[in-house]
């Protein structure tokens, strides 16, 4: 009997460390993560609420209070004498009761004064899409902001005169300088052109919360038709409709995250990239992309990170095997604040069926996270990992294009081929500094029930060179605007050019 249990023993110990590493490596993968349903949606019968001002200043005390709980480095780019004063005047604001739309203006630019574009609050939702889904009629136009001008970008209303890249001067009376201008203060974002994109994106939404326009619209223009100066009031269009025809035009161009086209005749790859998302998927486009591009014998590669806003970094060491052999820290190093709040979301986000198991006793990241008081930084390094052998790694040139749009993982894998002289950088600064902050921790403001999110992590570049600048490319390109009218990409135009020019003096 003795016997039997001396050799049962070892087995069982095989078996518990089996499950262990079994369950490590299920933790680790993002696709174990839940993204925890933090937000608690507001009901409309409570649109038209007031909030005391107990309640706001609550909030606002809350909101400041976690910000510096949570994010690694709050006043990496604005003091916090200049914080506290702007909190300060906010909260004199408050004196009143107010909806939280109102709130939301007020308290907005207090986030967005800090230039991180991971930590902001998220734009009250529930009224606008409640507005929309009753058959709302909303601002007919994508916008493109441009060297301190608004261009149309998209045209969904009737009239024909307002063809894309005509110019508004300005909106129901308002200059739209002025409107960039208001709703620039309440976006948040390292850089410029990161806010300008995001009001791109938001252009709607922003305008109806902000000054509550709807369903007609007097615009001022100067039509790219005839270069006159007009004015017309144009009736505004149900964001269905918006939606219906973004979709039609979607299946036109074929649209996903990441595609492959080739000029076979120059021997040239090019890779579009919009999102690190979907890691199997992703590892089966690279697989099948790579084989083509061998099979073509393809000798310049094209990398297109201009419309990539990020995603998730496990997919950077795949990405990395295609293209090197030398030794690169894929999946991006990084220090994580330590509080209670990302200690209870960290549990929070872990799937019911891992959620019973101690992993912050386990799992070597999270135990140091465990183990560190709260307040401190934990600094998670990896060394530089030869990648594995691959036999359709790709040994010619790469060129990555970046520009404004080029963010969070995106932007940090610019760097990490810039740092380790992996391609060539061409198109326009990206959208955020280089090294950056990330991952966001989630929560509402108890009465208002804002959203708001905020950095837990500050990123390097594998270079350690930081300043308040983004990735710069090699070869500065903007996108010209004769080239704009006649359909011409001027960056990729400039790319193959520069590849030729390469190959004669080679």
């Amino acid at each position: 009997m003795k016997k039997s249990t001396k050799l049962l023993l070892p087995a069982i110990v095989l078996a518990i460390l089996a499950a262990v590493s079994l369950l490590l490596a299920f933790v680790g993968g993002y696709q174990n993560i839940d993204i925890a349903g933090t937000h608690q949606r507001v009901q409309p019968s409570e649109f038209d609420r007031l909030y005391q001002p107990s309640e706001l200043k609550a909030d606002l005390d809350l909101l400041a209070k976690t910000l510096e709980e949570v994010h690694p480095d709050l006043y990496a780019y604005t003091p916090k004498s200049s914080f506290a004063q702007k909190k300060e005047s906010t909260e004199k604001e408050l004196e009143s009761p107010i909806s939280r739309i109102d709130f939301y203006l007020k308290v907005a630019p207090l986030v967005a004064m800090l230039n991180e574009g991971h930590t902001k609050i998220y734009p009250p939702y529930e009224e606008y899409y409640h507005f929309v889904g009753q058959g709302g009629l909303v601002f007919p136009f994508d916008l493109s902001l441009r060297e301190n001008k608004v261009f149309v970008a998209a045209n969904y209303s009737q009239n024909s005169l307002i063809t894309t890249d005509s110019e508004l001067l300005s909106i129901n009376g308002i200059p739209t300088a002025e409107i960039v201008g208001r709703l620039l203060s309440l976006a948040s974002g390292e850089k410029l052109q990161g806010k300008l994109g995001y009001l791109e994106e938001f252009f709607s939404h922003m305008l109806w919360l902000t000054y509550k326009f709807e369903n007609e619209y007097e615009i001022e223009f100067i039509s790219k038709l005839d270069g006159k100066h007009y004015t017309r009031t144009i009736a505004g269009v149900t964001h269905s409709t918006i939606q219906a025809k973004k979709k039609a035009e979607s299946k036109e161009k074929d649209q996903t995250y990441y595609t492959y086209s080739s000029l076979p005749d120059q021997k040239i790859g090019i890779v579009d990239l919009r999102q690190f998302v979907d890691l199997d998927r992703f590892k089966e486009f690279l697989k099948e992309t790579f084989t083509k591009i061998q099979e073509e014998g393809i000798t310049d590669l094209i990398i297109d990170l201009r419309e990539n806003g990020g995603g998730f970094t496990e997919l950077l060491d795949p990405l990395f095997s295609y293209i090197t052999d030398e030794p690169v820290v894929g999946g991006l190093n990084f220090e994580v604040k330590v509080s209670k709040e990302i200690k209870n979301y960290y549990r929070s986000t872990l799937k019911w069926y891992v959620k019973w198991f101690p992993v912050q006793y386990i799992h070597p990241t999270w135990r140091k996270i465990w183990n560190t008081p709260e307040g401190g930084i934990v600094v998670i390094r990896r060394d530089p990992e030869k990648p594995k052998d691959n036999p359709l790694r790709f040994k010619g040139q790469v060129y990555l294009l970046i520009g404004p749009k080029t963010y969070s993982t995106a932007q940090g894998f610019a760097a990490a081929v810039q740092d380790y002289k992996l391609g060539t950088l061409i198109g326009e600064e990206t959208g955020g500094t280089a090294c950056s902050f990330g991952e966001w921790y989630p929560f509402d403001l108890p009465h208002t029930r804002l959203w708001v999110f905020v950095s837990t992590k500050r990123v390097p570049r594998p270079s350690k060179t930081c300043d308040d600048r983004g990735v710069v490319p090699d070869y500065e390109v903007n996108q010209s605007e004769k080239d704009l009218e006649k359909g011409i990409d001027s960056v990729m135009e400039f790319t193959e050019k520069l590849i030729r020019v390469k190959r004669s003096a080679t």
